[in-house]
């Protein structure tokens, strides 16, 4: 039983390594995120929870800051945006513009809430 505790230690140790060194390595909060998917089952090891502690908060501040530049789209509302007048070139009536980009909003969101579940784990929302 002893042994079998020391390598799984000793696999921690390796992937809480590989996943350091592959944040810091990624480019851009895509490629974070993407290597966030990848190693996301194994957030619940308290070693490899502690190492991408660092890498949370900025991605989620990245998020945060991307939650907001919807919420200011929303607020200045679909009369007078680029969507209006991209749907207008396109005779696209002003209902079913209003509703495209009520979706594309919706959309962005959906993606967040998913970045936000690749760093945080499932049921970050409780």
């Amino acid at each position: 039983l002893n042994t079998y505790e020391n390598t799984i230690d000793e696999v921690e140790k390796q992937l809480a390594k590989l996943l350091s060194s592959k944040l810091s390595a990624a480019k851009s909060a895509t490629e974070m995120f993407l290597h966030f998917e990848k190693f996301n089952p194994l957030f619940i090891r308290p070693r490899i929870r502690a190492a991408i502690k660092d890498y949370q908060v900025s991605l989620i501040d990245n998020v945060k800051v991307s939650v907001t530049a919807i919420q200011e789209k929303f607020l200045k509302s679909y009369d007078g945006s680029a969507t209006q007048t991209f749907a207008n070139l396109r005779d696209i009536p002003p209902f079913a513009g209003k509703i495209m980009w009520a979706r594309l909003l919706e959309n962005q969101l959906d993606l967040l809430t998913t970045q936000m579940e690749q760093v945080l784990g499932k049921g970050w929302e409780q």
